[in-house]
C-alpha cells in the first residue's frame, strides 16, 4: 500500500519523499524506529507521514500479543518522534484512495508540490449531517 500512496502522492503534484526514514529513540539510542515517509520543508521543519494499516492490530503475530499491546507501542513510538517537533500525517488506506480527501489532508500538513497534479483533483464535498433514510434500515 505504500507504492500506492507514493503513486498517489506524485499523481496529486506532491514532491517525492524520503522513504523508511530511520529515527534514533531518545530513550534508548540503540533503539530505531523508521517513519514511513518523510518531507524536510525549506525552513527544516519536518513532515512525517505514516500509512497506518490495520494489520498490526489484528495479527497476533505482528501485535505483540494483543491489540492494547500494538496500541501502546505505537503511541509510545510516536511519543518519541515527537521530541523533534515534527508535523506527523497518519493516514489509512481508505483516505489513500479517497484522492480528493487525500490531497486536501497532505496540503494542509503543509507537505510540498513541486509540480501541477497529473490528475483531475475532486473538489471538496460540502460537509452534511442529513443521514439518508436507508442508513437505518428503514426501506
Amino acid at each position: 500500500m505504500e507504492s500506492i500512496a507514493r503513486a498517489t502522492m506524485f499523481e496529486l503534484g506532491f514532491a517525492a519523499p524520503e522513504l523508511q526514514v530511520p529515527f534514533c529513540d531518545p530513550m534508548d539510542p540503540r533503539k530505531v524506529h523508521r517513519v514511513d515517509f518523510l518531507w524536510v520543508l525549506p525552513d527544516g521543519t519536518l513532515v512525517i507521514g505514516e500509512l497506518d494499516g490495520g494489520e498490526k492490530y489484528v495479527s497476533p503475530t505482528m501485535n505483540g500479543g494483543t491489540p492494547l499491546v500494538a496500541i501502546r507501542g505505537e503511541r509510545r513510538r510516536e511519543s518519541r518522534l515527537t521530541l523533534e517537533r515534527p508535523r506527523i500525517v497518519r493516514f489509512s488506506p481508505e483516505e489513500v484512495l479517497d484522492v480528493g480527501y487525500f490531497d486536501r489532508l497532505l496540503e494542509t500538513f503543509g507537505v510540498p508540490r513541486d509540480h501541477a497534479p497529473l490528475i483531475n483533483v475532486p473538489e471538496e464535498q460540502p460537509f452534511s449531517e442529513t443521514v439518508p433514510v436507508e442508513a437505518y434500515g428503514l426501506l
